[in-house]
């Protein structure tokens, strides 16, 4: 397996504005982080615990994100999503753009979708 570090630890790391969800016990359920460039916002490493899935945790992040990014008058929100996540983030008024390719660090099959919104 790929050393999880070199999954997380990008470019953008630093500089990204991170959601974490905990249970009680400080163990992480679920991750979003958005990165800002210029007026477009970047949602990546959106990750729900397998245990924890389908409970809206998800949701919640996704949500908070987009909320940050009105606060912020980003006027395009991108996100990679994996190929069996389209039609989740299609509930959010994302659209597809492009064909789908191969993540250069997983190898997992992502989708570019994007979602416009009036700052």
């Amino acid at each position: 397996m790929v050393n999880f570090h070199n999954l997380i630890n990008d470019k953008y790391e630093e500089k990204g504005y991170h959601l974490i969800c905990t249970n009680e016990k400080g163990e992480v359920l679920g991750t979003g982080r958005l990165n800002i460039e210029n007026s477009k916002g970047i949602i990546s490493q959106m990750a729900i615990d397998l245990e924890n899935q389908n409970k809206g945790i998800g949701r919640l992040i996704l949500l908070e994100i987009l909320k940050k990014c009105e606060i912020k008058k980003l006027n395009l929100i991108e996100l990679s999503a994996r190929e069996t996540a389209i039609e989740y983030y299609k509930k959010f008024g994302f659209g597809v753009s492009g064909e789908k390719y191969a993540s250069k660090k997983t190898e997992i099959i992502h989708q570019k979708m994007f979602k416009t919104q009036i700052a």
